[in-house]
Order: C-alpha cells, then structure tokens, then sequence
C-alpha cells in the first residue's frame, strides 16, 4: 500500500494539506451555491411578476 513507503509524520503533513484545502474549497463552492441561489430566486420572480401583468 501506499502508505507502507511513507513515514507517519508525511501521512499526517498530507492528511493536514488535504484537510485544509477542502476546507477552502467547501468554502468557495458555499458561495458559488449562495450566487446561484440568489439567481434562481430572481428568475423565479421575474416569471412570476410577468405573469401577474399578463394575467395567467
């Protein structure tokens, strides 16, 4: 396995990085979700205004 030719401290500075890295990404991927959110909620009362003024 791959770790049999690492020495522990290397497994944990890896495991660290890894930790550290998603951390920023989950971070980065919650404002993405938040932006589309935010578009799909204009969208939505876009269709709904126009159809208010046209009546259906």
């Amino acid at each position: 396995m791959i770790f049999d030719k690492l020495e522990l401290h290397d497994i944990l500075k890896s495991m660290e990085a890894e930790a550290a890295k998603t951390i920023s990404e989950l971070k980065c991927a919650r404002k993405d979700l938040e932006q589309t959110d935010a578009r799909l909620r204009f969208v939505l009362s876009a269709i709904h205004y126009l159809k208010d003024k046209i009546g259906k």
